[in-house]
């Protein structure tokens, strides 16, 4: 019967689970069933078994040579998340039978990699690996999916790179219980930051797409030094393995590290001569800000000279770049060289990339140096891929540099694509440029692309150009309707609203409610309301509340307007009517247990509440988590917390910043609490403590740039801002611009907007380079 494949998956999982068979059973049966389905020389193309897949083809690091070492791999040594009950294997336990999409994070040389491999080695050796090169061969099998494939996005940024990455929707395509696919990747830590953070705008910034597609994940954290359990492990494994015995003997490195050959890599860096240093510098460079692709001899050879003092460059000789490059390319113990060669052929070398521990190392200890400016002029007129100009476009732009930016931009736009237009128009529009902003993105404003509508959108507005974005209102656009709907509110044209509103316009509705509150209309409102518009219902449900209309209110609460319990249990607590709060409590109105639970003896409504939010009852986890922090209940929250309450931990953090506790938000941020480090900054910013700022700028998630530059702004410190400016520090610019205002220099602020820095620190002009 299964040999010939003629039972229903369905009636085989049933007859499974009548037997009563075990888990690990379940998933050979559910294989074989499969493999009798399909003709044995079915396959995903380019497809292998996992079991003949070669690790260093996946991204296993090479590890360095030992004259003891008989295997290419060290033993591999257990990691705490291989045994957890949320880590890598439980997570691939759970993906055999339904799909999945497990996100690994880790800096460079922390062992992610391997432990990825020898979880699937291990758990799915029979199933098919397929290691796509891009985003276009994710999409090809996402429209030929093949059941019981893993997916190895190893680096997964670079499948996410520019407008044309990997998106959420080909993820969602692929996990599906009826054919089960498992996706595995790998990712550094300061791009999945840069990634998972919410703007306060919700609008998620520049990574929107790769935001949603990161929260898709089942994430596990590998760290890059050992635990005492894994060193435990990795010291009895060195008992066979010289490699590792020599790893553990490192004070200043991890062993994962040792083994990738990372501290001779930071080592050739530092006592590199002065041309040897010069390459890998302009190398370090050129790929944090944003080029990719592996660069050519041409241009690293070009680049290098302006890393050079006078006196190297007087005593240079003529082979002086092939020494440098023979330095950089020697392999370090046979595992790593700072510069890999990437070959296009047989012993054809295309280009050099540097080495992914040396950069990840070099690109924090460099992060506030500056390109020089004839690099940059350099990198404008290179002949980059797509993708990698876009990068390099971002990183000028950050540093006001339009006259690198700009001619980058338009080149890109040149193709068509409409999100490098709305880039451009973006760029345009931050000088001033309005009109041809404008022109470049009306006629696709008909298109429904939100991120070009909400550019257009801004820029109308900034042009002041009202009939216009009432057209496009009018067409469709959300963002037009709400921004519009919001202008007219600013105006007080109740008049306008309400014919929008009447018309359909479910912005403007919103938006004419709210200014009815404001104008305490409440017979207009309580008219819309009856005829069942929902924000007319919000609204007088407030209003009711803050002129304290309790009657009205009970009136409301009694129909079944649900917008309105919150609203009278909010009265009810105010008034002190508790009698009548507990009354509603007792009758599971989830709003009155809410309230009842803060108050003297309210602890069986917490308990309730807390039982609620277990049960998954909507706003009840919300609930229970503001009420334990206005009842000072940090233990409970951190207790939640630690069991993975992302949102206690998120309360837990705002009631340490309302107490002051500089002390107990700092052990919060070092225990990876992602919402910590921003409330730990928000309490220093409060404290003008600059040195403290300054010392969480390399935390990752708390991205203190913004409080830094505005206490320099505030303080008149110019010179300083525009170091960090040109450094690429996010919001430098922006607060460089404020404080040539703020100090009598608004002129300069002017130009500044208008034209931008030249690379070499002085405000532009004129836009010669338009």
């Amino acid at each position: 019967m299964l040999k010939r494949a003629q039972i229903s998956e369905e009636k085989l999982r049933t007859f499974i689970l009548a037997c009563g068979l075990p888990d690990a059973t379940v998933v050979e049966w559910l294989q074989a069933w499969e493999r009798a389905k399909r003709p044995s020389t079915s396959a995903p193309h380019a497809a292998l078994r996992v079991r003949d897949a070669k690790p260093r083809l996946l991204g296993v690091h090479k590890v360095i040579e030992s004259t003891n070492a008989t295997y290419e791999m060290p033993t591999y040594v257990l990691r705490d998340t291989d045994k957890a009950p949320n880590g890598i294997r439980s997570q691939l336990g759970r993906a055999i039978l339904n799909g999945g999409f497990i996100l690994l994070v880790g800096r460079s040389s922390s062992g992610k990699t391997r432990c990825a491999y020898e979880a699937i080695k291990a758990m799915v050796p029979n199933w098919w690996l397929l290691h796509p090169e891009n985003a276009s061969e994710i999409e090809d099998f996402r429209d030929n999916p093949f059941p019981h494939t893993v997916v190895w996005l190893d680096e997964l940024q670079l499948y996410l790179d520019g407008h044309q990455g990997l998106r959420a929707g080909t993820i969602r395509k692929l996990i599906s219980p009826q054919r089960p696919i498992i996706i595995v990747a790998t990712l550094w830590p300061e791009f999945y930051v840069r990634y998972i953070r919410d703007s306060p705008a919700g609008d998620y910034g520049t990574y929107g797409p790769e935001h949603e597609l990161v929260r898709l994940a089942d994430v596990v954290h590998i760290d890059d030094t050992l635990s005492e359990g894994e060193r435990n492990r990795a010291e009895k494994a060195a008992e066979v393995d010289v490699r590792i015995r020599e790893a553990l003997r490192s004070r200043n490195y991890g062993m994962t590290q040792v083994l990738a050959a990372g501290p001779l890599l930071i080592e050739a860096w530092r006592n590199a001569d002065a041309y040897a240093a010069a390459l890998l510098n302009a190398a370090i460079d050129i790929s944090r800000i944003g080029v990719h692709a592996p660069l050519d001899p041409e241009t690293l050879e070009s680049a290098s000279k302006f890393y050079l003092n006078s006196r190297a460059l007087y005593d240079a000789n003529s082979d002086w770049f092939t020494s440098a490059l023979s330095f950089c390319v020697q392999q370090l113990r046979g595992a790593a060289s700072p510069l890999e060669p990437v070959a296009s052929d047989l012993a054809a070398v295309s280009g050099y990339k540097v080495a992914d521990y040396l950069l990840q190392v070099a690109r924090k200890e460099r992060i506030y140096t500056h390109i020089p400016s004839a690099v940059w002029s350099l990198l404008r007129k290179h002949p980059w891929a797509p993708n990698d100009m876009r990068r390099l476009a971002s990183a000028a732009e950050t540093r006001l540099f339009y006259e690198i930016a700009l001619p980058l931009r338009r080149k890109l736009a040149d193709s068509g694509d409409l999100n490098d237009l709305v880039d451009l128009a973006k760029l345009l529009g931050e000088q001033g440029q309005l009109q041809e902003a404008v022109s470049l993105l009306w006629r696709y404003s008909r298109t429904r692309d939100s991120r070009m509508s909400r550019a257009l959108v801004e820029l109308l507005l900034e042009m002041q150009d009202h009939d216009r974005l009432a057209s496009l209102a009018d067409s469709g656009s959300e963002h037009a309707a709400e921004r519009l709907a919001e202008l007219l509110k600013e105006r007080g044209d109740a008049q306008k609203l309400a014919k929008r509103a009447e018309a359909g316009d479910n912005k403007a509705a919103e938006y004419y409610c709210r200014l009815l509150v404001e104008k305490k209309d409440f017979r207009t409102l309580k008219k819309r309301s009856d005829a069942g518009d929902q924000h007319a219902e919000k609204h007088l449900s407030h209003l009711l509340m803050v002129t304290g209309n309790l009657r009205e209110l009970r009136k409301l609460a009694e129909a079944g307007k649900k917008s309105a319990n919150r609203q009278l249990a909010l009265l009810l607590l105010a008034t002190g009517n508790h009698d009548e709060l507990h009354m509603r409590a007792d009758a599971g109105d989830l709003e009155a247990i809410n309230l009842a639970a803060r108050l003297p003896g309210g602890k069986n409504y917490l308990d309730q509440l807390s039982a609620e939010a277990d049960k998954g009852t909507p706003d009840a986890h919300l609930h229970l988590v503001d009420t334990l922090a206005i009842l000072n209940d940090a233990a409970t929250l951190k207790k939640r917390a630690e069991a993975g309450d992302v949102l206690s931990g998120a309360w837990l953090a705002s009631y340490l910043l309302l107490k002051k506790d500089k002390v107990a938000l700092q052990a919060l941020v070092n225990s990876g609490e992602p919402i910590a480090a921003y409330m730990l900054r928000q309490l220093l910013a409060g404290e003008k403590d600059l040195d403290g700022l300054n010392e969480l700028v390399h935390i990752p998630g708390s991205f203190t740039s913004k409080e830094v530059c505005a206490i320099l702004a505030e303080h008149g410190d110019i010179e300083q801002l525009k170091s960090y400016t040109m450094a690429g520090m996010p919001a430098s610019g922006f607060y460089l611009m404020e404080a040539l205002k703020r100090h009598g220099r608004a002129e300069e602020g002017q130009r500044l907007k208008r034209h931008g820095l030249r690379p070499d620190g002085q405000i532009a002009d004129i836009p010669f380079w338009t």
